[in-house]
């Protein structure tokens, strides 16, 4: 009788506990959900560095709730010969990273007054003015940031950038590797990913362009610095703004971000 009592005893604590582990998933999922619809504020601002006489445009992805030390994403698009509006092109990427509680700025790197981007040539090392153009925008955009929002964290942000802004963000995050918590690449192909075991790099490749020589680390440094890189299979390289990708596109890129975000260090 005894025996009895003891193996309905432990059941019972068994149950209760899957019953727990269930309904905190459930509770996560929820939280999932209504993070979905976190409503987002789009604001568009002209910021102006009188240290480089540069007007700097940044679009300002808002979510509803902000919290302290506010997660921060700075997003750096593709080039588009010194257009002035590609920092708009992405607002199915970073709208939704802000429903899901991020902090997103998107920089205008190139203004129709500067340089064309070199085509020809070495380009790690003709691009290379751009790059660093990039960083001091980088860093000139969060400083003035925290300068309004107080409660964004400056010291450990994160990276995201298409093409030559994946050059860009890759750029910074080998020069302020203590700057960043994760650095994430749509698809760059001339600045090599940094290898440095304090910091979280990815990179999502398309299934057409390949990157230079050096650009992607081998199978054996991926494991050894944590890296992860994954190629989409249905995505050319020119084929992840809001123009040119398919909701499916869009969609995969999405989850692929939001995965690398809020993957624990």
């Amino acid at each position: 009788m005894k025996l009895i009592i003891y193996i309905t005893f432990f059941f019972m604590c068994a149950l209760s506990s899957f019953c727990y582990v269930a309904q905190s998933q459930n509770t996560r999922d929820q939280f999932r959900m209504a993070n979905d619809t976190i409503p987002v504020k789009e604001e568009r601002l002209e910021l102006y560095d009188y240290s480089r006489s540069r007007s700097i445009p940044v679009a300002l992805y808002l979510p509803d709730s902000v919290s302290l030390k506010q997660k921060l994403v700075i997003f750096n698009h593709g080039y588009a010969e010194n257009q002035g509006t590609p920092y708009l092109s992405y607002n199915y990427l970073n709208s939704f990273l802000a429903q899901h509680g991020y902090l997103v700025v998107s920089i205008q790197q190139e203004l129709p007054t500067d340089d064309p981007l070199p085509m020809n040539g070495n380009l790690r090392e003709k691009r290379m003015p751009n790059w660093e153009n990039g960083l001091q925008n980088i860093l000139f955009v969060v400083k003035e940031l925290k300068s309004r929002m107080p409660n964004i964290d400056d010291k450990r942000y994160n990276l995201i950038g298409h093409s030559n802004g994946g050059d860009i963000s890759m750029y910074f995050a080998t020069e302020y590797p203590k700057k960043i918590s994760k650095v994430i690449s749509l698809d760059n192909r001339r600045m090599p990913l940094p290898k440095i075991d304090s910091l979280k790099v990815y990179s999502i490749r398309s299934n057409d362009l390949p990157a230079d020589d050096g650009v992607l680390p081998t199978p054996a440094q991926q494991i050894n610095y944590g890296m992860t890189i994954v190629t989409l299979p249905n995505t050319k390289h020119i084929e992840m703004s809001d123009e040119t990708a398919t909701e499916e596109q869009k969609k995969e890129i999405r989850e692929y971000v939001l995965k690398f975000l809020e993957e624990k260090r």
